[in-house]
């Protein structure tokens, strides 16, 4: 088995034409492998399962990679709750909130132990 890093991303992308990008982002990784994407004009999918739910976002070779929507708190790191929370906003923008998203995110944001986003 081989881990996905900086240093060998690339060579996992060539020759495909649509990626599924389901890496935690715990490192930068999950970040280098879309940006090597869109340079190779691959799409990618970015899945995240909220319990009873789930998300998908796109990333198209000429769109805005996930960390153009950072929090700008002073917390510069980009991670899965940061994508859920804008999604949450955004419903919310739109007149249709989604308050079982925001109890999720609320109820890991509370744990004290480091674990993944809820599966």
């Amino acid at each position: 088995n081989t881990f996905l890093t900086v240093d060998n991303a690339n060579e996992y992308i060539k020759g495909h034409r649509i990626a599924i990008n389901a890496l935690d982002f715990s490192t930068e990784v999950p970040l280098v492998f879309d940006k090597l994407c869109q340079q190779n004009n691959i799409p990618v999918l970015h899945p995240y399962n909220l319990g009873w739910g789930g998300l998908v976002t796109v990333i198209t070779p000429k769109g805005l990679m996930l960390d153009s929507i950072k929090k700008t708190d002073g917390n510069d790191t980009f991670n899965e709750v940061n994508m859920v929370e804008y999604a949450s906003n955004y419903l919310k923008f739109w007149g249709t909130p989604h308050i079982w998203i925001d109890e999720i995110i609320e109820k890991y944001k509370q744990e004290n132990k480091q674990f993944p986003p809820p599966q």
